[in-house]
């Protein structure tokens, strides 16, 4: 089912209208039966909805934000056997879950080595207002190496080391004299080296904050870990602002359960590194590209920018320059199988007309990523924008209340529905082979071919050959009639572009025409008050049906006999009862149709309210004049009476 992520991806990926919890379609009960849940219920099992993605073997900087620095001796103990530090600052923290395996540090000199008889590299991780010991190094002492960047793998790996780490070392000195091999920057903003003399601080709870401290003073020490399978980079959202400041900013407000890195790797159980930085503009993102992402050596990219540039008046050639520079070195890295290109986000706090050079610049960069075979656009707006009223036609151009922060930043519950859209598009579980009802067979009348496929989002047909692809030919929306004998070639699809085939054929034994069966057909619908349905059968069949379905923009066709179910208490995403049929039945036969096949679709309703029942019901609101929030609440029922 694993499909090759390296093939072109010319067609565009965007989320617009999938289900939230789309890849966890499928669990294996004693290994050899699968149970197959709708787009609507379904449970996170991510070791089998994600592909492995195996990291690259490179080791790369995951801490500090700085790098290793040549000067002269300043900096060890005085006229003391031992001494531990520990550094803590928000850019000195470590960024990635993994094992440290190797170091690198500049010794000065000249300096004598021979008085330096340990040398450690510790691990902390705060616990509280204390810090607990994770780990350490085997003594370093005898590979340290004066007027020289010392790059040492270390024998005793330090392993279970966790993003916001902080690290520390102890110097050991023989006869107690005056030992400084180690060179430190000062005047270092948002920093302080802590230290304590002549003991071997508790691997649990100490208390480092109350020893002597030096503000300004740090010695980088670069800690190497494994490639990352994923890096994020981009601005505030991507930090985590407001709750969360990646560890390559100064301030020290962290949140790390709350960003969408965390909630992504909850998700997809892949390593990354939170590379965002507040306030950045796609210049400044592109300036720092290659130390930043193709230097840490990614599976995946995941990139995001550009609120920042409408804020401040940059204009759209210097926005398209940016990121056109940003995905040649993307696509040019031999080690990034997949770039995910994030559109603007939705944004509360901009003008009408800001957004509207939003969809502007956003519509552009779609169309500048199908030229990239890496690359997927990701469109969260339908995951946590909503309507803006006095906007443009179906804009979604706000925050959705329960995700807004500030206008223009996410609550952790926004955070979790933006990994969800990111990872939606790296599923790679096909869709099952389309089955037919009737199936393939001889038959002597007429034929009405239903055509399904579990986790497909849409389906294509054509009576000659496969559809190529997953946009070409006839996209499936009702039955296929068969009057005479013919195969129907099919192809399930779902949004992240993966895809499965299957032909049909049928032989018709006696001769009957279409046009009165298709006829009949769409009489029937638009006695139900199904006009959506009609129309879409009344273009399958011009030669038979001849009469335009006439429907006016803003009125739907509505039969009240269709359903007359009282709804008596709110409804919303998540919400699983028996009322949420009712909903969607609703829906299905008043032309807001919850899903053209499949879980959901007319005559196969179910109990969950998921993503497409919202969407469905956003639409209804939006033709009824009400707030478009997807909650079927005490004014939207009183409009479905």
């Amino acid at each position: 089912m694993l499909k090759n992520l390296s093939t072109n991806r010319e067609r565009e990926r965007e989320r617009e209208s999938k289900s939230s919890h789309k890849n966890f379609n499928i669990f294996i009960i004693k290994c050899t039966t699968l149970i197959f849940l709708c787009d609507f219920l379904c449970f996170p099992l991510p070791l089998f909805a994600y592909p492995a993605y195996t990291a690259n073997s490179n080791l790369v900087i995951a801490g500090p934000y700085d790098v290793a620095t040549s000067g002269t001796t300043n900096w060890g103990s005085s006229l003391v056997s031992s001494r531990d530090f520990i550094t803590i600052g928000n850019k000195y923290r470590i960024r990635q879950n993994g094992t440290i395996d190797r170091i690198r540090i500049y010794i000065p000199g000249p300096v004598d080595l021979t008085y330096t008889t340990g040398f450690y590299l510790k691990i902390w991780r705060k616990n509280g207002t204390n810090y607990d010991l994770v780990g350490v190094s085997n003594n370093l002492a005898s590979s340290l190496v004066a007027s020289d960047f010392n790059i040492i793998d270390l024998s005793t790996t330090i392993t279970n080391v966790h993003e916001g780490d902080y690290y520390g070392y102890r110097l050991e000195t023989r006869d107690n004299v005056t030992n400084h091999p180690l060179y430190a920057k000062t005047g270092v903003t948002g920093v302080t080296t802590y230290k304590t003399d002549n003991s071997i601080p508790s691997e649990t709870s100490y208390n480092w904050e109350s020893q002597i401290g030096y503000a300004g003073i740090v010695v980088p020490i670069e800690f190497y870990i494994q490639a990352p399978q994923v890096v994020f980079i981009g601005d505030s959202i991507i930090a985590g602002h407001p709750n969360n400041y990646s560890f390559l900013e100064t301030t020290a407000t962290t949140n790390i359960t709350s960003t969408i890195e965390k909630q992504f790797s909850d998700l997809t159980n892949y390593t990354y590194q939170n590379m965002g930085i507040g306030g950045q503009n796609t210049s400044q993102i592109e300036a720092r590209f290659i130390t930043d992402v193709i230097n840490l050596h990614p599976r995946i990219v995941i990139i995001e920018g550009g609120v920042n540039d409408l804020a401040q008046d940059v204009v759209k050639s210097t926005f398209i320059q940016n990121w056109t520079s940003i995905l040649d070195m993307a696509q040019a890295s031999s080690g990034i199988t997949t770039i995910l290109v994030m559109k603007i986000l939705p944004w509360s706090n901009g003008t009408n007309v800001q957004m509207q050079i939003r969809d502007d610049w956003n519509a552009s960069l779609s169309t500048l990523a199908r030229g990239y075979s890496k690359a997927i656009v990701v469109d969260v707006s339908s995951y946590v924008g909503q309507f803006r009223s006095g906007g443009d036609v179906e804009n979604l151009w706000d925050i959705q209340t329960i995700y807004d922060s500030d206008g223009v930043h996410f609550t952790q519950a926004g955070h979790a529905q933006i990994a969800q859209a990111l990872a939606d598009v790296i599923d790679v579980i096909s869709p099952l082979v389309p089955i037919s009802d009737p199936v393939s067979g001889t038959y002597n009348s007429t034929q009405s071919i239903t055509l399904t496929a579990v986790g497909s989002d849409s389906i294509r047909y054509s009576t000659t050959s496969t559809p190529a692809d997953c946009s070409s030919e006839i996209l499936y929306t009702i039955p296929v009639l068969i009057s005479t004998s013919q195969t129907i070639y099919v192809r399930a699809c779902d949004n992240a572009g993966n895809s499965s085939v299957a032909s049909f054929t049928y032989v018709i034994s006696a001769s009957h025409t279409s046009g009165s069966s298709a006829l009949s057909r769409y009489n029937n619908l638009i006695n139900m008050g199904n006009t959506q349905l009609a129309e879409e059968l009344r273009k399958q069949y011009p030669n038979q049906i001849t009469t335009p379905l006439i429907i006016s923009p803003n009125v739907i066709s509505i039969n009240p006999s269709v359903s007359n179910y009282l709804f008596i208490k709110n409804l919303k995403q998540k919400d699983i009862n028996s009322d949420v049929k009712e909903l969607q039945k609703f829906l299905n036969t008043h032309g807001y149709l919850v899903s053209t096949t499949g879980a959901g679709s007319l005559n196969k309703e179910t109990n969950y309210f998921g993503l497409k029942t919202k969407q469905a019901v956003i639409k209804f609101q939006t033709a009824n004049d009400l707030v478009h929030d997807g909650i079927v609440g005490p004014k939207t029922r009183e409009k479905m009476k």
